[in-house]
């Protein structure tokens, strides 16, 4: 006896998940069938054939996402033992949701356009057990999580720009080291974008970069945060710089596990949940970071203004007469170099100015994302293909176009 999704005729079978945590429907695994099906996998194909890749944009997820949806709902599906040649999409695109809450229909998209319209058709039954689903959640708030930080590199390069600014210093190597490692991210990311998937040799790379760029910012984060400020403090504990390379290297961490993530919903969707709430933990704790130094230098100027209002305050006498004449010549002398001192620290300010303002910008553009990506699977001769992707969309349509 055939399954009803043999039939030619395009539909789209729907079930309906609640997220576990907050018993809310959000999410729906959908069944293509018929010449729409066949014509969505032929373009996948085709692209795999001209790019190497069958998706345009997103990544290679693990199968084990959209399976532990499948899995529970083989009875409901009529998929059991049939899953070869079956296309499915797991989405919490809300916009989605609201087409296949309507009722009314769909028209699917492609990367080259409408591939193909028809109705919903929804499973009826039980809803999946609590925690069958959950991976699938994961899944896909991960992938909202990382499209909210999408924009680290456009701002990571404006930081970049002014790293040579200061190869001065002695810690010439840790600036290479930080121009090296930001270069070898930029080459594992464009690798990523190229082919939509980690290599082990990517993975190995990146871990290595992890371990590189690390060490270096609890180096200069230390340096930062064991300084004081007051009429006491000197060049050295002033030195802006150590503030400057905790921005950067800061921002390079971020990078660095944003790919990660990525990495775990291709090869370790278990700890995917994990992950996203450490990497949104520790974005916080860098926007702390940001923000404390983006308030020295108005620290640092208010003590050099105490050091020259103590100067100022001084009579002629006590400027220019040695202490046994009940003068405070070496003590105004002491202030006035001290002055120098802040000024010199303040003449970075400008670079720390603008590390901090990309900074900011890039705290600034951290939105809530509509999560557009779903997932999608299937599987053939060749066998499982599982991907995060926006290339396959589902745009609502009127009845009398079905």
């Amino acid at each position: 006896m055939k399954h009803c999704f043999l039939n030619k005729k395009n539909k789209i079978l729907v079930k309906e998940f609640n997220n576990p945590q907050t018993n809310k429907t959000e999410m729906a695994l959908l069944a293509f069938n018929g010449k729409m099906r066949d014509k969505i996998i032929e373009n996948f194909n085709q692209h795999f054939l001209i790019e190497g890749d069958h998706i345009k944009n997103g990544g290679i997820s693990s199968p084990k996402t959209i399976l532990s949806l499948l899995g529970g709902s083989v009875g409901a599906l009529g998929l059991a033992g049939v899953a070869s040649g079956q296309l499915f999409m797991a989405t919490a695109n809300p916009a989605t949701l609201m087409s296949i809450g309507s009722g009314v229909g769909s028209a699917v998209m492609g990367a080259s356009g409408i591939v193909g319209q028809a109705p919903f058709l929804p499973v009826k039954g039980a809803l999946m057990p609590v925690a069958a689903p959950l991976i699938a959640f994961q899944a896909l708030s991960t992938i909202t999580i990382m499209k909210q930080f999408k924009v680290v590199n456009e701002h990571l390069d404006k930081i970049q720009d002014t790293l040579n600014t200061i190869l001065y210093r002695k810690e010439a190597t840790f600036i290479g080291e930080v121009i090296s490692a930001s270069n070898r991210i930029s080459e594992i990311e464009k690798q990523f974008y190229i082919c939509n998937q980690f290599t082990d040799d990517m993975i190995v790379r990146l871990a290595l970069l992890e371990d590189k760029i690390n060490p270096i910012f609890e180096r200069y984060n230390y340096l930062y945060k064991n300084r004081s400020t007051n009429t006491d403090t000197g060049l050295v504990e002033l030195d802006l710089n150590d503030a400057y390379m905790a921005i950067v290297t800061s921002i390079l961490d971020i990078q660095i596990d944003l790919l990660k993530m990525k990495i775990n919903i291709q090869n370790n969707p278990g700890y995917m949940e994990t992950a996203a709430k450490t990497f949104v933990d520790k974005i916080d704790y860098y926007k702390k970071l940001w923000t404390t130094i983006q308030n020295d230098s108005s620290e640092i100027n208010k003590v050099k203004e105490e050091l020259k209002d103590a100067v100022s305050g001084m009579n002629w006498w006590q400027k220019n007469m040695p202490s046994w004449l009940l003068g405070k010549n070496a003590e105004r002398k002491e202030n006035e170099n001290k002055i120098k001192t802040f000024e010199k620290a303040l003449q970075h300010q400008p670079m720390i100015d603008g590390s901090i303002e990309s900074a900011r910008e890039f705290c600034k553009s951290i939105q809530p994302a509509i999560n557009k990506m779903s997932l999608i699977y299937w599987k053939d001769d060749l066998g499982e293909h599982s991907y995060y992707t926006d290339d396959l969309l589902i745009e609502e349509v009127a009845a009398k176009n079905i």
